[in-house]
């Protein structure tokens, strides 16, 4: 059986839209193309709100794309955090060739594929008032107050016996789509994901018995368990995504045989998205970038180029960047975006901060720049508090 894994697709209007549609363009190529016989498309469909109610553009590129994947069979759908839950529903109602199968809470369901069916689990976003709630509908006492630890643990231990209580059909493969936070998972722009609402980990996945686990949320491909990955988004979406994206083209044979899965990774034709700095230099009056353009965007043709520009307060109003997003598109950007950031010049903000030479009398001065007035008790309190602070700190001025 062959599957296809793509996730956080993020569709959005606006001027990523038609590099967007040349990508969904090449995940339906590539998915004919490896004679794909399932798709799991793992949450996070449009906008970058949470939750999003697609616009009617953004809505009908996912429906033609959906429909397009669920020609060559069905299309696993778990819901995401930026997915709104009665929105992303409407595509369990496409008319198409295959099932587009939506879950926005944990669904078990046999789906029919070419190559014979196959057993899934969708594992939607959860929230630590879903668990709750999930739990609660289960005949667990706990409700939507259950604490984010405590979500976890029981969380885990639903999944263990959702999938239990679900015996490996002989045959069969078992598949499990998810969007989920996975502990220690890396972010895209290096982070390590720690803290998040409701965590899964890598361990839990490892000791299903699935053969394969497809995930979404995380936007850096990357593998958490022997059988469990990130297909990462197949587009960037911000400037903290550099590099190259796409997703998975998978085959899985039969079930619990030795090398019986195999991976390709299919590059994205999404461009790059790359940062430069650039400060107005005062005395030659030009731009100084933080790196040569011609080496820098060398093999990044169309690239979309964020500038941030430094620009000394005093000429904000006669430097502009023109020039310089004409001198970058030249070079071969496909689109530059500037940041304006204004140096602001020193100041002293009152006559009274600029004769302080105390903590004391610095603390006062601040104090008599807040509007409305502070009020003598409240002063008295403030100046109190900072003579502590500054006593125990070690200054004695």
């Amino acid at each position: 059986m062959r599957l296809l894994h793509c996730s956080d697709l993020h569709v959005t209007d606006g001027p990523r839209l038609a590099d967007q549609q040349i990508v969904f363009d090449a995940i339906v190529k590539s998915a004919i193309a490896g004679d794909v016989d399932v798709s799991l498309v793992c949450g996070d469909l449009t906008g970058t709100q949470v939750p999003h109610v697609a616009t009617t553009t953004e809505r009908t590129v996912m429906c033609d794309f959906l429909q397009r994947l669920a020609m060559l069979g069905p299309v696993i759908l778990p819901r995401g955090n930026h997915d709104d839950a009665d929105d992303v529903l409407i595509y369990s109602r496409l008319a198409a060739k295959f099932p587009i199968v939506v879950a926005v809470e944990p669904e078990y369901v046999t789906v029919p594929t070419r190559a014979g069916e196959v057993d899934v689990f969708l594992l939607p976003w959860m929230t630590t008032a879903h668990v709750g709630a999930v739990l609660g509908a289960a005949g667990v006492p706990l409700g939507i107050n259950v604490v984010r630890s405590e979500a976890m643990r029981l969380f885990a231990e639903f999944i263990e016996q959702w999938v239990a209580a679900s015996p490996r059909r002989p045959g069969v493969p078992r598949i499990l789509a998810g969007h989920a936070a996975v502990g220690g998972a890396r972010l895209a722009g290096g982070e390590v994901l720690l803290g998040h609402d409701v965590e899964v980990s890598a361990s839990l996945f490892g000791r299903l018995d699935m053969d394969y686990i497809g995930l979404g949320h995380i936007h850096l491909e990357q593998s958490v368990a022997a059988r469990a990955f990130y297909s990462g988004s197949p587009s960037p979406h911000s400037f903290g995504e550099p590099g190259e994206h796409g997703w998975w083209l998978v085959r899985i044979g039969e079930p619990q045989t030795e090398g019986d899965m195999t991976m390709v990774r299919v590059p994205s034709p999404a461009p790059q998205v790359v940062t430069l700095n650039a400060v107005w230099d005062v005395n030659d009056e030009r731009w100084m970038l933080d790196r040569d353009p011609d080496d820098f965007l060398a093999g990044l043709a169309g690239a979309e180029v964020r500038v941030r520009t430094h620009v000394p307060e005093a000429l904000v109003d006669s430097v502009d960047a023109d020039a310089l997003v004409q001198s970058l598109t030249a070079k071969g950007a496909g689109r530059v975006v500037i940041e304006r950031k204004v140096v602001v010049a020193e100041r002293v903000r009152s006559t009274a901060m600029a004769a302080a030479t105390t903590v004391a009398e610095q603390a006062g001065a601040t104090l008599d720049m807040f509007e409305p007035p502070v009020d003598d008790q409240q002063r008295t309190r403030v100046l109190a508090l900072v003579a502590e602070v500054a006593a125990a700190c070690g200054f004695t001025r």
